[in-house]
């Protein structure tokens, strides 16, 4: 080798490999591979000697002093003439003479026990060495997965405009937040009574003769709940309106036989947008789900639980409930039809999941303790999950939890823990505060 690099970053030198040279782009650094172990290596290299066959490098020995370089894909199909396997030894030809690659076999390695076995796994990317650059800075980019939470990533404009307008419409009144619905602009989809209706129609053809009455059972709770209103029906409405298509999905269970779908993403035509089209979706709310496996792997108690009905607990401003509208049927003959709107997020939209995840980190920047400040690494969607060195601390935190999202009119339900507590460990709350005006 030519001049030798002594400091990190992107060189340029010449490789001597037998008696060629070789021009090579290199990322130099003095921190890699020291003191890399080689059991067996010495036997190895002696056996092959008597039988006729050096190898390239004769300084390593059992206790190798480290890596001193490695070839990228690039350059090796440079240096490989072919392959052989003498006495188990896997071997590379190259100019320089033969070198040893994969594993050595146990001979080698004389009164030694088979070594353990570790799992390691490996990322491979495509580094540019154009410009000089450090090392770091490189490596810095292999783990900017931002999807899986690896590193956190800043808001694209988008999402920067979504978390704006969310802090400066939302409002909290007697123990409940309500938002303005996500638009990303002014233009609204265009009303669509008439294919609604049309997708209305099939509910007739269901085979099963209960199905109005299970439906009809659904909305009757939802409206006892808050949840939805009848409103005047509007058909030939010039105005801002759209109606969500809607689907039973029928279930064995005895609890909840039948649950109604929402679905927000059909169009009114070939050239117009769909509700979902039309919201911000906010940041990507997977770049959570890393942190919080991660926290399981620190504590050995866990506590996890949901919050009861989540979406159904944030209210939609007046002036959007216009655009969560759907149609069903007035009663049993299944002949005339009439017209309902959500009071609250609903199931369906693309845009929900983030408006619940903003309520609640809007929730906990709103308290002045310092556990609510600790929660906010402890939600994702719906879900709750926290980590403890000690039983007695899940005793002592989850009634302060609970007070703190029951504030919000979130009450948390199905509790666990891993840890060894008997009975029921947590007070619920009142369990009433579901009652919209």
């Amino acid at each position: 080798m030519d001049k030798p690099p002594q400091c990190s970053g992107s060189v340029q030198f010449n490789l001597k490999i037998g008696c060629r040279k070789h021009k090579v782009v290199a990322i130099v650094n003095p921190n890699v591979g020291k003191n890399i172990r080689m059991p067996g290596y010495i036997h190895a290299d002696r056996t092959l000697e008597a039988s006729g066959l050096r190898l390239a490098d004769r300084q390593p020995g059992d206790n190798a002093t480290g890596i001193e370089i490695i070839l990228g894909a690039d350059y090796l199909p440079r240096l490989l003439k072919r392959t052989r396997n003498i006495k188990s030894v896997n071997l590379f030809s190259t100019p320089g003479g033969y070198v040893v690659w994969g594993g050595l076999p146990y001979w080698s390695r004389e009164g030694t026990e088979p070594p353990e076995v570790e799992s390691l796994s490996l990322t491979l990317n495509r580094i540019s060495v154009t410009d000089p650059v450090g090392l770091e800075a490189l490596v810095e980019n292999l783990w900017k997965l931002d999807a899986v939470g690896i590193s956190n990533e800043p808001f694209s404009h988008l999402e920067a405009q979504a978390v704006d307008l969310f802090k400066c419409t939302t409002r909290y009144t007697n123990r409940r937040y309500t938002v303005q619905l996500p638009f990303k602009s002014n233009s609204r989809p265009e009303i669509n009574f008439g294919r609604a209706f049309a997708q209305l129609m099939p509910l007739k053809k269901y085979k099963d003769p209960q199905l109005f009455i299970k439906y009809q059972a659904i909305l009757d709770e939802y409206i006892k709940e808050g949840f939805i209103k009848p409103v005047e029906l509007e058909p030939h409405n010039d105005g801002q309106m759209h109606y969500l298509p809607h689907h039973p999905v029928l279930k064995s269970s005895t609890s909840t036989p039948m649950r109604i779908v929402f679905n927000a993403s059909p169009k009114s035509g070939p050239n117009s947008r769909s509700l979902n089209e039309s919201f911000y979706t906010g940041p990507n709310l997977a770049s959570k789900i890393q942190s919080i496996i991660l926290q399981f792997r620190e504590k050995p108690f866990g506590l996890t639980a949901d919050i009861s009905k989540a979406l159904l607990r944030i209210e939609i401003t007046q002036k959007h409930r216009d655009y969560c509208q759907f149609l069903f049927f007035k009663d049993s003959s299944m002949t005339e039809v009439v017209a309902y709107c959500f009071k609250v997020v609903l199931f369906g939209a693309t845009s929900s999941p983030y408006l619940l995840n903003q309520t609640i980190q809007h929730h906990l920047d709103a308290q002045t303790s310092s556990l609510a400040s600790q929660l906010k690494t402890s939600f994702y969607v719906d879900n709750f999950q926290r980590c403890y060195n000690l039983p007695t601390d899940i005793l002592s935190e989850s009634q302060s939890i609970e007070k703190i999202m029951l504030e919000a009119n979130m009450p948390l339900a199905k509790w666990t823990t891993n840890a060894p507590i008997s009975g029921d460990f947590t007070k619920m709350g009142p369990q009433d505060y579901l009652g919209l005006d």
